[in-house]
C-alpha cells in the first residue's frame, strides 16, 4: 500500500468515527431508534475493525491510524474513546510503536485483562441480565400510566 491509500485509509478511518458519535447523538436526541442506530454503528465499527486488520500487516498504515486514533481521542471526536485506544495498543504491540507515550507490552494487556476479570462477576449473569430486563420492563409500564393519568386525552 503507498502513502496515498494510507492516508486515504486513515481519513475514512477518521470519518467513521466521528460518523459513530454522530449517529449515537442522533440516537440521544430521539432522531434515530435504537435497533437502526445499532446497524449502522455495528457497521461502522466493522469498517474501522477492517482498517486495523489491514494494519496489522501494514507498519505504515499502522502509523497514520494510531495517529488518527490518538486524535480522535484527544478532540473527543469518537464516541468510544476506549475501544480506539484499545485498537491502537494492538497496533503499537504488532509493529513495537508507541502509543500515548509508551510501548504497550503483553504484560499491559494481561494485566488489564486480570483487572477486568478480577471485576466482573459471571455467576448467574444469564439470571441477572434476566431480573434486570423484567425490572426495566416494570418501570417504563409505571411511566406510562403515570403520563396516562395527567393526560386529559386518556380520561
Amino acid at each position: 500500500m503507498n502513502a496515498s491509500e494510507r492516508e486515504r485509509k486513515a481519513e475514512q478511518v477518521d470519518k467513521l468515527l466521528t460518523a459513530e458519535k454522530f449517529v449515537l447523538a442522533k440516537l440521544g436526541r430521539g432522531e434515530l431508534g435504537r435497533r437502526e442506530a445499532g446497524k449502522i454503528a455495528s457497521r461502522i465499527n466493522t469498517a474501522v475493525v477492517s482498517s486495523v486488520r489491514e494494519a496489522l500487516e501494514d507498519r505504515g498504515l499502522a502509523e497514520k491510524l494510531l495517529e488518527t486514533f490518538e486524535e480522535a481521542i484527544e478532540k473527543r471526536s469518537t464516541a468510544t474513546p476506549q475501544v480506539a485506544s484499545t485498537l491502537s495498543k494492538v497496533l503499537a504491540m504488532r509493529h513495537g510503536m508507541e502509543f500515548n507515550g509508551h510501548r504497550p507490552s503483553e504484560e499491559d494487556l494481561e494485566a488489564n485483562l486480570a483487572a477486568l476479570w478480577a471485576g466482573l462477576d459471571l455467576n448467574n449473569i444469564e439470571e441477572k441480565y434476566a431480573e434486570l430486563k423484567e425490572n426495566s420492563r416494570g418501570k417504563k409500564v409505571e411511566g406510562k400510566e403515570r403520563e396516562e393519568e395527567g393526560n386529559e386525552m386518556y380520561a
